[in-house]
This record gives structure tokens, sequence and C-alpha cells, in this order.
């Protein structure tokens, strides 16, 4: 059972460390003005309407890597749970994907596809682990 916690604990530090590297080369190559503030979600959906379409496949990517790795980490580190733990925290870090699609205003292409390759890529990289 402690193993199990370990994995997924370290599935999800993985997941973190994809999307921390994907926001910071987000950031660097479309950074938000500053005449964006961060509660103000109009001005935030004005800032999103304006990005280019690379900005949403850096993000679609990270997400889709962070899925990926949180479920392969934690199948892999957690010996007698694999297909368990690696699910919980797929679906751990696809739940912080959904939140943050629907948060503002993105196209709609984008939202659907972004959660239905970051499910895949979850699922994906559970049954590469747990067959390790």
């Amino acid at each position: 059972m402690i193993r199990a916690i370990i994995g997924i604990c370290s599935g999800l530090i993985s997941a973190m460390s994809a999307l921390f590297l994907g926001l910071m080369l987000l950031m660097g190559l479309y950074p938000i003005p500053e005449s964006v503030e961060n509660g103000n979600h109009d001005a935030m959906n004005l800032f999103i309407a304006s990005l280019a379409d690379g900005a949403f496949i850096i993000k679609a990517a990270t997400h889709i890597v962070a899925c990926f790795a949180s479920g392969l980490v934690a199948s892999i580190v957690s010996k007698p749970y694999k297909y368990q733990a690696g699910v919980i925290a797929a679906v751990l870090v696809f739940m912080l994907v959904v939140f943050r699609d629907f948060r503002y205003l993105y196209p709609s292409a984008y939202v659907v596809c972004d959660l239905a390759l970051s499910a895949i890529a979850g699922f994906i990289g559970v049954l590469l682990g747990s067959n390790r």
C-alpha cells in the first residue's frame, strides 16, 4: 500500500515537472501582457483569442506529456498495484487538464483534441508502465 502511494506521488511529481516545463516554454514564446490581470476573465479571454495556433499546440502537447508521464511513472514505481496507481495518477492529472481547459474560453477544437489525446496518452502510459 505504501508503495502505491509513493507511486502515485512520484507520478504526480513527474506530471507537474512536465506541466511547469511546458508552461515556461509557453510563457517564453507567448508572454501574457502586463495589462491582463490574474482575476480578469474578460481580458484573459481576449488574450487567448489573439494567440497563435502554436500556443495551443504547445499547451496541448504539455498536457499530453503530463498525462502520459503520470500514468507511466506511477505504474512503474508501484509494483503490487501497478494498474490502480497508474490510473489514479493519470486521472488526477486529467482532472487538472479539464479544469484548465474550461476555466477560460478556448477554441472548441483545441478543447476536444486536448481532452481526448490527454486521456488516451494517460491510458497508454498506464498500459506501458503496468507491463514492465
